[in-house]
């Protein structure tokens, strides 16, 4: 199965895929990548991956009003904490997406979370980098806050403005409560869990 890219892009589509291929290597349950086209006389790119049903991109459902009716929409709101702890795993692979948008994530049919177009994304050590120098260690968590701070924009931005709308209209310190609860403290806790897992791996 393939799909063009938009902006018509070789470096773009070449970028993608190498990112894929380097996410795919570390573990992740990523779109597998088997290579691009390029249609010179159209100015055509084309990613190529094999096909996966079953996949619905999270941006697909109506998010603008579940946290006034949360009883509603305890599914929902289920699959939303998923994200938190998603990134968390992705980070601990040294993998930094990039572009984290509601769009970027897709669920499976069996409830799973995951990311897709990798086009951003830059990869560096795995774990919890205690050895890395502190400017690296500093860039790293840096590029976790930029992964954490697309998704808040993502739930916060209007429909209309390229956001899913779940948190827009909403004051600030509202919108930072709710997700913190949704995707700050899952994230936090998945990367806490990681790390003493990691530790444990260390002392053997």
């Amino acid at each position: 199965v393939s799909s063009p890219d938009k902006k018509s892009n070789p470096e773009k589509v070449m970028n993608e895929w190498v990112n894929m291929k380097l996410a795919q290597d570390r573990g992740l349950d990523v779109f597998q990548p088997l290579g691009f086209m390029l249609d010179s006389q159209n100015s055509r790119c084309y990613m190529v991956t094999l096909r996966s049903d079953g996949v619905e991109a999270m941006d697909n459902s109506n998010w603008r009003h579940i946290l006034s009716y949360p009883e509603r929409h305890e599914g929902q709101l289920a699959d939303l904490k998923k994200i938190g702890p998603t990134l968390a795993g992705v980070h601990d692979r040294g993998c930094y997406h990039g572009d984290p948008q509601m769009k970027n994530h897709v669920i499976t049919q069996s409830g799973s979370v995951h990311l897709i177009d990798w086009e951003a994304a830059n990869f560096s050590y795995t774990g919890l980098q205690r050895f890395l120098d502190s400017a690296t260690e500093a860039q790293l968590r840096a590029d976790a806050v930029r992964d954490l701070k697309v998704i808040f924009g993502s739930l916060a931005r209007p429909v209309d403005g390229y956001g899913v709308g779940l948190l827009a209209g909403r004051t600030p310190q509202a919108q930072f409560s709710y997700f913190k609860e949704l995707v700050l403290d899952p994230y936090t806790k998945r990367r806490l869990t990681l790390g003493e897992q990691q530790d444990g791996t260390d002392d053997e």
